[in-house]
């Protein structure tokens, strides 16, 4: 099938307006794909994840990030805005039931609108699940990666002035937030290196020199800062009887340093109907051995 591609913004308030794209079979099973960050953006690649023959494949764009407008914009960016405007595109793309497919971040944002609107879900299909918590947080930016990556966790936190190193998320957002360069590379040469067990040093400096990555890094700590905007710790875990019912596919690296494995497993336990599927050799990265294809076999059970 020819991969004919339908684009658009669509406005959602205070300003936004996302960037989306239709393509595949325009008479499948919707499946959106939420990409990750906070910060990310939606890529081709990633719409290569989907047989275009039988899904009717939509990306897009979160609020501030990749091509959605204004770029960077913080105003009114969080996550219960994000979960609406999931709801706002599905209702302009004409939707019934979706599948969600959540990727690090995504997972969060997936899970966040299950909950809001269970009604309108057909099934989940979640890589690397990160479940908005402190405890999360506190994992890769203070416990996991000091003892996996610690020269690197070292060059991270000692960017920062002595006095800032107690909170390291203020004082990334505050440098990001003025247009710190350094401290944007600083910050994605981190995540970079902890998202790939066999990171590549020189790949990671070609990919920053390219693009720093301002953007996505100021979106990003700004929503770590305010713990990802749930009311409550474990506000996912706490409501997930009300997406019991839902068919979930939970795909999580074993040595997943950026999202403890952790997570999957409680998610899985609270869901009577989900598959948790663990990749033995596999990071936080989708492409990590036995990641991509584990993802693939996940979507081919579901393939209409």
């Amino acid at each position: 099938m020819a991969l004919n591609i339908e684009t658009g913004h669509l406005p959602v308030g205070s300003g936004h307006e996302i960037y989306w794209e239709r393509s595949g079979n325009p008479t499948g099973k919707p499946i959106i794909y939420l990409h990750g960050g906070p910060g990310g953006h939606s890529k081709p690649d990633h719409r290569e994840l989907f047989d275009p023959n039988h899904w009717q494949i939509i990306l897009f764009d979160q609020r501030g990030c990749g091509q959605s407008r204004p770029l960077g914009s913080l105003e009114d960016n969080n996550t219960f805005a994000l979960v609406e405007d999931i709801e706002k595109l599905k209702e302009h793309l004409g939707l019934g039931q979706v599948t969600l497919y959540g990727s690090s971040w995504g997972t969060t944002l997936a899970l966040a609108y299950a909950i809001t609107y269970p009604q309108n879900i057909a099934a989940l299909v979640l890589r690397g699940i990160f479940l908005g918590t402190k405890k999360e947080l506190d994992w890769f930016h203070f416990e996991g990666p000091k003892q996996f990556y610690p020269k690197e966790w070292d060059r991270w936190l000692t960017f920062l002035p002595e006095d800032e190193r107690g909170d390291p998320l203020k004082g990334y957002a505050k440098r990001l937030i003025s247009g710190d360069i350094e401290a944007a590379k600083e910050w994605n040469r981190f995540e970079l290196t902890c998202c790939r067990l066999n990171f590549d040093p020189s790949m990671i400096e070609e990919i920053l020199a390219e693009d720093p990555g301002l953007t996505s890094a100021k979106v990003e700590t700004h929503y770590f800062q305010n713990q990802c905007f749930f009311p409550e710790e474990d506000w996912i875990l706490n409501r997930c009887s009300q997406i019991a019912h839902i068919p979930t596919t939970l795909i999580h690296g074993r040595y997943d340093m950026v999202c403890p494995l952790r997570s999957a497993y409680l998610l899985h336990n609270q869901l009577p109907n989900s598959e948790l599927l663990i990749v033995q050799e596999g990071g936080h990265a989708t492409s990590e051995p036995g990641m991509e294809s584990t993802v693939t076999d996940a979507l081919t059970k579901l393939t209409p």
